[in-house]
């Protein structure tokens, strides 16, 4: 591609999508209605450049700047509004997308010059709810890019976001983010691309072992308490392998609370097969536990884990700590009146505390 049509490129950018952005401007704050596009704007937005020379003009240039730095103060205006702003912005943006009013070009040209996280995460969004934009050529590359290198940690987090919406054909985008969150990067970082690989996982479900496998082997070897315990959370338990309940039930031996927290609350959700394993290993930690936010969450994942399976380890536990009697008589009296379904059970858990004596 020639410089002067990368730039005719953005000059559309600035024609089209800063032309569209002010008509919703304008119409979501009540303002007088946008003028009509006078010829030219609409040739530009509906029909795209001959092929051009190959130098661009001085014009160009100006224009195209001055069109994304438009764009950017509306995205500025609608950032320090409020939420639903923006949650219209990004619904406006997609829909242009979708109707090939905007290309995905022209976000990525967008998202490059931006720098407000909400108007980054507004970006991000509009292009990642159109599968098939999103997928265009060299997208996903400018986005690996903008999460390895930006300088801008607020951009590099909107594209991790991105990239855990991304369908991943060759394991490139997993590995990418795996490697953000190893040490040695920014701590925000790190947290923002474990925060991904759920969303990540749910995507690309044939990843999702490779995923979990990444997890473990970064929460064994991280010395950081609060990155140890957020990639114990993200890791997946819907048909997950054996192993991987075996490698949680360890970490309920963590010297720090917020992975063990992190391992009991998964445990829960072992599957009927590992169920009196997990049992066994919630029920021997609470016997051990002192911190009490660990000790309680460690009641609800026996519940949860076992159901009525649970009644013994939770009559053991009435029996041994006074200050989780209340709670595994309530937990035993559910289960005992038939509630097994985990929703139905915590709803009348939280209706029977809020009935206890003040």
């Amino acid at each position: 591609m020639t410089l002067r049509r990368a730039t005719t490129g953005a000059v559309l950018a600035s024609a089209g999508a800063a032309l569209l952005l002010g008509a919703f401007l304008a119409g979501r704050s009540g303002g007088p209605a946008p003028r009509a596009p006078r010829a030219a704007e609409r040739h530009a937005c509906a029909h795209p450049p001959p092929e051009p020379a190959p130098r661009a003009t001085p014009e160009e240039k100006t224009a195209a700047i001055d069109g994304l730095r438009e764009l950017r103060d509306g995205l500025r205006r609608a950032a320090s509004d409020r939420p639903a702003r923006l949650d219209d912005l990004r619904a406006y943006l997609s829909a242009n997308l979708a109707e090939g009013k905007i290309s995905a070009e022209q976000i990525v040209a967008m998202f490059r010059a931006e720098t407000d996280a909400g108007a980054l995460d507004v970006l991000q969004g509009a292009l990642a709810s159109q599968p098939e934009a999103a997928d265009g050529p060299g997208i996903l590359d400018a986005f690996l890019a903008f999460a390895r290198e930006d300088g801008d940690v607020s951009r590099r987090q909107a594209a991790l976001a991105f990239l855990g919406s991304a369908w991943d054909r060759d394991g490139r985008v997993r590995e990418a983010i795996l490697a953000l969150a190893a040490r040695g990067h920014d701590e925000t970082v790190r947290l923002s691309a474990i925060g991904t690989l759920p969303a990540f996982a749910a995507k690309n479900q044939d990843q999702a072992a490779a995923v979990n496998s990444g997890l473990l082997e970064l929460a064994r070897g991280e010395p950081e308490e609060g990155v140890r315990a957020q990639a114990l959370e993200a890791v997946g338990t819907h048909g997950a392998s054996e192993p991987v309940f075996l490698e949680l039930a360890r970490f309920l031996e963590d010297p720090a609370p917020g992975p063990r927290l992190a391992a009991a609350a998964k445990l829960g959700d072992a599957p009927p097969p590992l169920r009196a394993a997990a049992l066994v290993a919630l029920e021997t930690r609470l016997a051990l536990e002192r911190d009490p936010a660990a000790r309680q969450l460690l009641l609800q994942s026996l519940v949860k884990a076992g159901r009525t399976e649970a009644a013994d380890p939770l009559r053991r536990a009435a029996a041994r700590d006074p200050s989780l009697r209340p709670d595994a008589e309530e937990y035993l009296a559910l289960l005992e009146r038939g509630f097994v379904d985990w929703s139905d059970l915590l709803r009348e858990k939280s209706a029977l505390e809020s009935a206890r004596p003040r």
